[in-house]
């Protein structure tokens, strides 16, 4: 149906002089939009900088939210249209000539970034100088995720990853890291602004780990002095500091090894009242480090092992953690002994007994491990003779276990009978 409005905004859409206020302010055009009306689609194309002005405006407005909700849209010919002319250069530059960019403008820059990236990563990466100003502000959420999308595994961003390595992106982001000034800052302020830096660069060195193209950046020296900075820090700042560390650690050469074992330890060891993730990757990192030494596994560290397997018998990637590291330790002849007299007899209960959390549930797997292990050697099948009752239960419970496994996913599959 044909109204006074539609009249009024074709009237608009034919002169590409028009006012763009005039035009995405019109009560039709959202819905013109959705419809993939041409003329708009075409006076937005060729309106495009003004559109983007808006949509980056300061202070946020009627104007301002309805330019960047069409763009939000992620027209694909809209996105493309960005993509070409340096407006992309552009806007960054606009946004970084004020003096204190707010955060509604560097959250709607990094989205329209990310649209751009996401459907032509190859063109948006062939100048992208911009980012480098984007990486000062990492604690504005849209930066932080930007980043760690541009970092991720995702293969459409394969060639913007190359682009980006050779640009250095990954030393500079560690460069950022050590920088930032702790001096002056109260552990119990949350939201200061260095705390919310620091864990944002952690989250995206995280990414970055993941990603082979960014592997050889992440594996050298200077590296350490990034990751192994010390600093008092709320925990979720801990966090992202040893979720990064656990995250690089399986590509660092081995010599590199040694200088993680110390601060692992201390991390590990200082677990009280109360756990968060730093304490279980911090243990990824010391089940890592068993390749180079296993001195640090002694009576003590044992007898605190298990005192926080049965602690925290509630917090499952705690668990999986302990699981890995006692599994691992199996392989290793100077350690393996100890290990498996120190869990397997309570295990051996509470598999059965299953009174406490994630224990029962973390038991089978370790136990399966260890009947294994005993199966090819003598040293640890003459350590396992001394604890009672391991035979039967091997025999018995575990047989079952082992058996259930075995299983299709889903219980057992229907049987099928032939037809006549």
């Amino acid at each position: 149906m044909i109204t006074p409005t539609s009249m009024e905004l074709d009237q608009y859409l034919h002169n590409i002089n028009s006012p763009i206020e005039k035009v995405i302010t019109n009560e039709v055009t959202k819905d013109l939009f959705h419809l993939d009306y041409k003329p708009l689609i075409n006076y937005l194309i060729g309106n495009i900088k003004g559109l983007l002005s808006l949509a980056l405006l300061k202070e946020r407005n009627y104007l301002s939210d309805t330019a960047y909700t069409l763009i939000s849209f992620r027209h694909p010919t809209i996105i493309r249209a960005i993509s070409k002319d340096d407006n992309l250069i552009n806007c960054a530059e606009e946004v970084f000539s004020e003096s204190n960019p707010t955060e509604i403008m560097l959250n709607r820059l990094s989205d329209i970034i990310s649209y751009v990236f996401t459907l032509e990563p190859d063109k948006a990466s062939s100048s992208c100088g911009y980012l480098y100003c984007l990486l000062k502000h990492p604690e504005i959420i849209g930066i932080r995720n930007l980043f760690i999308m541009l970092f991720s595994t995702h293969k459409i961003f394969t060639k913007a990853q190359e682009h980006l390595n050779k640009m250095n992106f990954p030393e500079f982001v560690s460069q950022e890291l050590v920088q930032l000034n702790y001096k002056g800052c109260n552990i119990s302020d949350y939201n200061n602004i260095v705390f919310l830096k620091t864990e944002a660069l952690f989250k995206i060195i995280e990414s970055g780990a993941k990603n082979p193209i960014f592997s050889s950046a992440y594996s050298d020296i200077n590296i350490m002095n990034c990751l192994l900075q010390t600093f008092d820090a709320p925990s979720y700042v801990i966090d992202a500091q040893w979720a990064a560390i656990s995250s690089i650690i399986p590509i660092l050469p081995e010599e590199f090894l040694k200088f993680f074992i110390e601060p692992s330890m201390s991390i590990f060891l200082s677990l009280d009242k109360d756990i968060h993730r730093h304490h279980s990757c911090s243990l990824n990192v010391l089940t890592t480090c068993l390749k180079i030494s296993t001195s640090f596994v002694n009576i003590n560290f044992l007898a605190d092992l298990f005192r926080y397997f049965i602690k925290f018998d509630k917090c499952s990637e705690f668990h999986i953690s302990i699981r890995n590291f006692v599994i691992e330790s199996l392989k290793y002849s100077e350690i393996n002994c100890s290990v498996v007299i120190k869990f397997a007899p309570v295990l051996m209960i509470e598999a059965q007994l299953k009174e406490y959390g994630l224990i029962g549930y973390s038991a089978y797997p370790i136990l399966s491990a260890i009947f294994d292990a005993v199966s090819n050697n003598k040293d640890l099948a003459d350590s396992i003779s001394e604890i009672d009752s391991f035979k039967d239960f091997a025999s018995g419970y575990l047989k079952k276990y082992r058996v259930h496994l075995m299983e299709p996913y889903g219980g057992f599959e229907p049987s099928h009978q032939s037809k006549p």
